[in-house]
């Protein structure tokens, strides 16, 4: 589970309910490995993080022990935790667990944080989605993140016309190949879509750090 170390675990009656549909589908459930899983992939995470700039001269050559500034952090992330009540009405909360976390194990109490609100759906977004994104949009106008937080809206670079050519890729592979690679969840893998969604990610680290010097 992805979860930061800080973050709220499930109540009693979350695992409970856990345990009951389990034992309906008879599968096995251990609430102490469920709970041991909660931080798993966020330590993966750090992990990869701490070996990756143990060892920049494998990755950079050219870097010679010059030293290193982590400018910045950018989160875009959301999908999957549309699809659980729990997540989604406690994803703020371990949001703002998730970025105080990762500054504190980065050493850098005010680290540029980005996060890329989800897209999914574009300009008309509702349900579950439209409540993920409205958060992610919500953590970064907190006061302790005030102009050190930014949410880059990314549903107004959702790709409709990557869209449609997914509909129709069967009549028409052609123009699917050309604006598309994936399923929805995936943007469709347009490259539109992440260009104009990277440069912004990008733009938006350069305005906090502005803002840091």
């Amino acid at each position: 589970v992805f979860l930061p170390p800080s973050g709220r675990k499930p109540d009693e009656a979350f695992i409970q309910a856990l345990e009951d549909k389990a034992k309906k589908k008879k599968k096995p459930f251990s609430k102490e490995e469920y709970m041991e899983g909660f931080g798993h992939y966020y330590r993966l995470m750090m992990t990869s993080v701490d070996e990756t700039l143990g060892k920049l001269e494998t990755y950079a050559p050219k870097h010679k022990s010059k030293g290193y500034e982590i400018a910045g952090f950018v989160w875009f992330q959301g999908f999957n935790d549309k699809f659980s009540d729990h997540s989604t009405s406690t994803y703020q909360e371990n949001m703002a667990h998730f970025i105080r976390d990762v500054r504190k194990d980065l050493k850098s109490p005010k680290l540029p944080f980005v996060i890329g609100a989800m897209g999914h759906q574009g300009t008309e977004q509702k349900g579950t989605t439209k409540i993920l994104a409205d958060a992610q949009i919500a953590t970064a106008q907190m006061p302790e993140f005030k102009g050190n937080v930014i949410t880059v809206k990314t549903a107004e670079f959702w790709d409709y016309d990557a869209g449609k050519a997914f509909e129709n890729k069967n009549k028409d592979p052609d123009t699917w190949a050309k604006l598309g690679s994936n399923r929805a969840y995936h943007y469709f893998g347009s490259a539109a879509f992440f260009e104009k969604t990277g440069t912004a990610f990008a733009e938006a680290i350069i305005e906090l750090g502005d803002k840091k010097n």
